[in-house]
């Protein structure tokens, strides 16, 4: 059986690029060994080149997904309110969020007391307006 529109491209004798004229993206098809599977694992943490250069969008989800997700989370916060509380220091004027502290939160295994305590009083101010 042939696919149409692939175009086969073979730059070593271990690795095979195929071309897919309607998705347009590249597929690297090597065997599954273990070697390779190790290789290909994720990175689940980061270390910034400037713990105090302001950190990014993704960064700020990225504490939201984490914290969102664990167990450790208390029931009343959930993603949004998390991801909320991350951008408005992440937008501060004064002191944005950095790097540095964006890496010492992610080390951390639930979220500090000052946030949380910061995120509920914010929920109970929304609701009373």
């Amino acid at each position: 059986m042939t696919i149409p529109h692939v175009i086969n491209l073979q730059f070593s004798e271990s690795c095979e690029y195929n071309v897919s004229a309607n998705q347009c993206r590249f597929a690297q098809i090597v065997p599954w060994t273990k070697d390779v599977f190790i290789k290909n694992t994720t990175q689940t943490s980061f270390t910034p080149t400037n713990p105090k250069a302001k950190a990014s969008y993704g960064m700020v989800r990225k504490i939201a997904s984490q914290f969102s997700k664990a167990e450790k989370c208390p029931k009343d916060i959930k993603w949004g309110t998390i991801h909320g509380h991350f951008l408005q220091k992440l937008n501060d004027t004064k002191s944005p969020l950095t790097q540095g502290q964006v890496v010492k939160i992610l080390a951390m295994k639930s979220l500090p007391s000052a946030d949380l305590k910061a995120m509920r009083s914010y929920k109970k101010l929304v609701n009373l307006a």
